[in-house]
């Protein structure tokens, strides 16, 4: 755990990833202690916090489809589900299921808050390292890929910019009549 601002601590995705795995696992398992709707949506609700561990592209994620930044929407998503289940799908009288997904819920939910859902950028007053040059290390063809590799993001970066401003160029001359249409 990490400070963070005033007082606050924060978790690594990872703890994260491990917490959503003991939470879906203890959901499922307690589910079989209810009977009926209840027990079915509270085993619903772990797996799929489990599985949302599984998919997500994480140290402990087993598929790595989504990443961190994704996942943090689908547990809020699922902290909405639990936490309105007893109501969405009526458990009734059932005291037990209605606890087991409201606390299912606020543990995800505190637990979500808590996260860390990027890497921490340190500001420590680190030299910067020099790029190597060209020597024995490095070969032409690799430097011919970093310079082309330098290019191609300054087209990524700048070219729709550029086009944008051409056609607005064009537009005002259109407007103003310095150019024939066409």
């Amino acid at each position: 755990m990490t400070p963070l601002g005033r007082g606050r601590r924060t978790v690594s995705f990872t703890v994260h990833q491990l917490g959503e795995y003991a939470l879906g696992g203890v959901a499922v398992m307690q589910s079989g202690h209810l009977a009926g709707t209840p027990q079915t949506v509270i085993a619903l609700i772990g797996a799929v916090m489990v599985a949302a561990a599984a998919v997500s592209s994480g140290r402990l994620g087993l598929v790595h489809w989504i990443p961190p930044v994704a996942h943090r929407v689908l547990d809020g998503g699922i902290v909405v589900v639990a936490g309105a289940s007893p109501w969405l799908f009526g458990f009734g009288g059932d005291v037990a299921g209605v606890l087991l997904a409201e606390t299912a819920a606020l543990a995800l939910l505190v637990l979500s808050g808590a996260t860390r859902y990027r890497a921490v950028v340190t500001s420590r007053g680190t030299e910067p390292t020099a790029t190597p040059r060209r020597g024995r290390d490095r070969t032409r063809v690799e430097d011919a890929g970093r310079v082309a590799g330098y290019f191609a993001g300054r087209a990524a970066s700048r070219g729709p910019r550029a086009a944008g401003r051409a056609a607005g160029r064009v537009r005002t001359r259109r407007r103003d009549g310095r150019t024939p249409p066409g």
